[in-house]
């Protein structure tokens, strides 16, 4: 980190927040360059709750990493964005993957894991928004998982109330999950409720972009509490998805938009793929079809290259090396956020 470089990302844009995933490392960091990097460039973190790695059995947790971050981030007065609540089987612990479920009682034990997550260290007062549900949906299309690919949907389905119809109607049937989900969160937090996807982010019209927006319509429709969509926006990670499409993306932008709700980047990140001039471009032209849009948030997925190592690994996707000094990737963000040449 280069200590002579006193403004921060942040400095140059107070109507965007800017974010990163601050648990990386998993533990708060205590006055290192880690620390000095989140204070200096970032309005705001997402800080990790897996049910794979917090829920040890049916009643019982372990959220003392989580609560770490959320105190650590709210003594420095800076808001946290949690992830995730829910979301397909390959995040949740053995145990509950291979149990044999009846919808009541997973619906129970949900029920228990969301209201001691939320209520432990007064997380729900803590926490600013709450990525309530994530990768329901196919990954190609917006159809819903289903089976043992997201065993939540064992809970049972309800008719769609959307009142879309021909090709806007992708589903006839929602999991009684997704709402579940999102009015027991309401039950224990005034935070604001973030349904999250990928590989929908530049490509308005697709099935699952309208799987999405069905989705959203169904839970406005039943008078369920939902506030923002979280797109992930892992550049180039889907081949056929044209990512310089920065349009496309505005536009789509704007549709959710239109629906109410507002609109985050969850888990930017950019690999150097094709040289370090071309990724610093796609950082700048990324950066200001976010700010054209109104994008309320944009989160990396994470600080600096190598920390996170099983994330894109090799790839060097972030704004900082493993040494945490600034990338030119660094530098092509700031001036898209307002910084001087």
């Amino acid at each position: 980190m280069n200590e002579a470089i006193k403004k921060g990302l942040k400095d140059y844009q107070s109507k965007m927040l800017i974010g990163a995933r601050a648990d990386g490392a998993y533990l708060p960091p205590e006055d290192g360059v880690n620390e000095k990097i989140l204070m200096r460039d970032f309005h705001t973190i997402t800080a990790t709750a897996y049910p794979g790695r917090v829920w040890k059995g049916p009643f019982s947790y372990d959220f003392s990493t989580f609560n770490a971050w959320v105190n650590w981030a709210v003594a420095r007065d800076l808001p946290v964005m949690m992830h995730l609540l829910s979301g397909p089987s390959n995040y949740y612990p053995a145990w509950m993957k291979a149990a044999k479920w009846e919808g009541p009682d997973l619906q129970f034990i949900y029920y228990e894991y969301l209201r001691h997550l939320m209520t432990e260290n007064e997380n729900g007062k803590k926490v600013s928004v709450w990525n309530v549900t994530n990768e329901l949906l196919n990954e190609h299309d917006g159809h819903y998982r289903t089976g043992d690919d997201s065993f939540i949907t064992y809970m049972g389905w309800e008719k769609d109330e959307s009142g879309l119809t021909g090709e806007d109607k992708v589903n006839e049937y929602h999991p009684k999950a997704l709402s579940f989900m999102y009015e027991t969160a309401a039950k224990f937090t005034d935070g604001k409720l973030e349904i999250r996807e990928f590989n929908f982010e530049f490509v308005p019209d697709a099935s699952k972009t309208r799987g999405m927006i069905q989705q959203i319509r169904h839970l406005q429709n039943k008078g369920v509490k939902i506030d923002a969509v979280g797109f992930q926006t892992h550049i180039l990670w889907e081949p056929t998805i044209d990512y310089s499409r920065y349009d496309e993306f505005q536009r789509n932008v704007e549709q959710f938009h239109k629906l109410g709700l507002e609109v985050y980047v969850t888990e930017l990140d950019n690999p150097n793929d094709g040289g370090e001039e071309v990724q610093c471009k796609r950082w700048e032209d990324f950066y200001r079809a976010c700010l054209a849009s109104g994008v309320e948030q944009v989160h990396l997925w994470g600080i600096a290259d190598g920390v996170d190592f099983a994330w894109r690994n090799g790839t060097l996707p972030l704004l900082f090396d493993e040494n945490f000094n600034e990338k030119k990737a660094y530098f092509s963000v700031a001036k898209a956020l307002g910084a001087e040449d």
